[in-house]
């Protein structure tokens, strides 16, 4: 892996610059595509839950934490790629990806999302 740290004229850091050779680029697949069979199987468990619990009431709500069991090298395989990330604070980086948690949300609950709207 290869890390450049790009700098202005002020020499204030503003950004990163990565190259990630092939294999590297593929193990990094691998841990996502990993990470993304874990979510899959989590939602579908959810939606069982969520059916099954119906007549209770039961529901995920935005601030509920939906468990996704991720294997434990995985897990600091990722821990470690993002700790090589932690000179970006303060930014929206996950806003996309908080946004998608949202909609898988309100996937498991069986909600019909509308554009624009809550």
């Amino acid at each position: 892996m290869k890390v450049n740290v790009i700098e202005k004229e002020c020499m204030a850091r503003v950004g990163l610059a990565i190259e990630f050779s092939n294999s590297e680029c593929s193990s990094i697949e691998r841990v996502a595509n990993a990470v993304n069979n874990a979510v899959v199987k989590a939602v579908e468990q959810s939606k069982t839950i969520v059916e099954h619990g119906k007549e209770e009431g039961v529901r995920y709500a935005d601030t509920t934490k939906v468990p996704v069991l991720i294997d434990l090298e995985t897990a600091t395989r990722i821990a470690w790629l993002l700790g090589n990330f932690v000179h970006n604070t303060g930014s929206a980086l996950f806003a996309n990806a908080d946004n998608m948690a949202i909609v898988t949300l309100a996937e498991i609950n069986g909600d019909k999302l509308v554009p624009g709207g809550e």
